[in-house]
């Protein structure tokens, strides 16, 4: 919804692109400073504490780095500096970015874990779908909460001071969001770890041992793909 909306303010984002352009600045670099205000939100939720400034200091920092975003897509695309590593790259940020600021939101106490948890999951889910789907070569562009719907929806909750109802939102938009990528995927090392840490009624293990062994194949990726992308960037990733 609002990726189309994001195309039909080109003119806006253009000309801010060569606004920060002419002052040095490179896709890679917009989207850095993205990063940096989303963790600047992510650390203003943590320590909220439902102080209120503390939030609406997140709430700003959020918008600025969803602004980021689309800026560096804008930069790249007018000066001939998209590529494949960059876009790689921009939505790897993009997704640590927004992990960061759900899980701040959780462990700050801001509203259930169990809400938080499906949010988490959810948006990453949403994510896969369109990676998993375009990789056969279906057209993945569709859903009511893509990223930029879901940073709303946070910003907006945060304003309101309905965090909570934000992020019941986002659980079920994002699912929706998946449903609507139909896509099915097997990781069976994964599944086998959840059920041999079960059996042995080690639940935590088996988490533990999932989050090590796919953050280690999240750094080799991201390795493999500095050595092998180059080229122009073929669309924006979500």
């Amino acid at each position: 919804m609002l990726t189309r909306l994001k195309k039909a303010s080109k003119g806006f984002f253009d000309f801010h692109a060569r606004q920060f352009h002419g002052l040095g600045f490179t896709p890679m670099s917009a989207s850095s400073l993205g990063m940096l205000l989303a963790i600047g939100a992510s650390v203003c939720y943590y320590f909220s504490s439902s102080d209120r400034l503390l939030l609406l200091a997140a709430a700003v920092f959020l918008l600025l780095s969803g602004f980021f975003d689309a800026l560096d897509g804008a930069i790249a695309r007018l000066y001939g500096e998209a590529t494949k590593f960059g876009g790689f790259c921009d939505s790897l940020i993009d997704k640590v970015g927004e992990m960061l600021v759900l899980s701040s939101i959780v462990l700050a106490g801001l509203c259930s874990t169990f809400w938080g948890l499906w949010a988490i999951s959810s948006s990453i889910l949403v994510s896969y779908a369109r990676a998993r789907g375009e990789s056969e070569g279906a057209d993945m562009k569709v859903g009511i909460a893509e990223r930029p719907e879901r940073l709303l929806i946070v910003v907006l909750s945060t304003v309101a001071g309905l965090i909570e109802i934000g992020i019941i939102a986002i659980s079920v938009l994002a699912s929706i969001t998946v449903l609507q990528r139909v896509g099915i995927a097997e990781r069976p090392e994964r599944l086998l770890i959840v059920v041999l840490s079960t059996v042995a009624d080690l639940i935590e293990i088996g988490i533990i041992a999932i989050s090590v062994l796919a953050s280690i194949t999240v750094l080799q990726r991201v390795n493999q793909a500095h050595k092998e992308l180059a080229g122009p960037e073929l669309g924006p990733p979500d």
